[in-house]
């Protein structure tokens, strides 16, 4: 076994919120590995300061910038995190280990990939003697394993428009994988379909449940992950009991709010679908551009709960940008779609408690 360790010393800012990335390669690997472990290595008595760590698998950088650490989206497109998340470690999560069958490849003979490792460090007190040193390893084999894994990205599209109204006590946002971004990537898979076998949610401190959904032509089916006491705290990757099949006409979304991260085999060409809602159903904003619009809700009378209501009943019926994405530009994408609806909702089964105490 080979392993890794991606890391950088950096003393924080004394600010609240800081994204620090470093660009690496891995063209030095000489052959195709399969990575097999990945964890996190944070530094002692930084765990209250990292909030999560990502890497992305990303379209080559100019020489420059690699191995040279920088603010993640203060130095322009090209150098920020390009979306096509390969793994991380969030807030309480712990070591992942794949399935004995897969592995995600690294170091193949086209790779030209830059990665970029993103660490989000939170300093509520902005103190200014912070210098950390954390990072991520990973373990990696030449022994290939029998299948390529992948990870799709899929829930709400990152950015301003993904709003939580003031004063509320409960507030749903929705995102979803549209059906046509999905067989895209599917329809050249064996057997037009893909084999989930984890699923890791993410969101920050205002979510308390999150849900990532399971559509099959329109029939929502067992959800691949459903926290309904979420804790920002225990962010960890799950493997599901059993592999579920993703197929043709199947599609996922992601309820509560934020992001999913859903592991699968073999690997598709697709890195990520997402939605965000375009305020349609609002008539004085909805011909703004989404800096705009979100400069009105801003100035929105919030403590008027006749005007929460409407803006929930607005939310229900808006449409939504839905962006598909892939480090092959034929793959990107972006169409306003309606809101993802089950033509069948999902009810689990009911428990048989004296069985489960067997």
């Amino acid at each position: 076994m080979l392993f890794i360790i991606i890391y950088f010393q950096y003393h924080v800012p004394p600010q609240v919120t800081t994204y620090r990335c470093k660009a690496f390669t891995l063209s030095d690997l000489g052959k195709k590995h399969h990575m097999i472990k990945f964890e996190s290595h944070i530094q002692r008595g930084m765990e209250p300061f990292v909030h999560h760590i990502l890497v992305y698998k990303c379209p080559p950088l100019s020489k420059e910038w690699i191995n040279k650490d920088y603010f993640c989206y203060l130095n322009g497109r090209e150098v920020a995190p390009c979306g096509s998340v390969f793994f991380g470690w969030e807030y309480g999560g712990q070591d992942f280990y794949f399935p004995d069958n897969v592995g995600m490849p690294i170091g193949e003979p086209e790779d030209d990939a830059t990665y970029i490792m993103e660490v989000h460090y939170n300093n509520p007190e902005m103190r200014s003697d912070l210098v950390d040193s954390s990072g991520m390893r990973i373990t990696f084999t030449p022994d290939l394993r029998k299948y390529d894994a992948g990870l799709l990205t899929t829930g709400v599209q990152i950015g301003q428009t993904h709003m939580i109204p003031p004063h509320e006590t409960d507030f749903v946002n929705t995102g979803f994988c549209q059906a046509e971004c999905l067989e895209q990537g599917l329809k050249d898979m064996p057997g037009q379909q893909v084999k989930v076998f984890a699923a890791w949610q993410h969101s920050h401190l205002l979510a308390y449940a999150m849900t990532t959904k399971h559509l099959r032509n329109g029939k929502e089916i067992e959800p691949f992950a459903d926290d309904q006491a979420y804790d920002f705290n225990y962010q960890q990757i799950r493997l599901l009991r059993k592999e579920v099949p993703l197929k043709m006409g199947g599609e996922a979304t992601t309820d509560e709010m934020c992001i999913s991260f859903i592991f699968y085999y073999p690997r598709m060409p697709l890195d990520g679908c997402l939605a965000d809602p375009i305020f349609d159903t609002i008539p004085e904003i909805k011909d703004m551009k989404p800096p705009e619009q979100v400069k009105f809700l801003q100035g929105y009378n919030w403590k008027d709960r006749h005007a929460r209501l409407l803006f929930r009943n607005n939310m229900e019926k808006t449409k939504y940008r839905s962006s598909c994405y892939a480090r092959n530009p034929s793959f990107l994408n972006f169409k306003t779609v309606d809101r993802l609806r089950p033509t069948e909702v999902y009810h689990p089964p009911q428990r048989d408690c004296k069985k489960d105490q067997v």
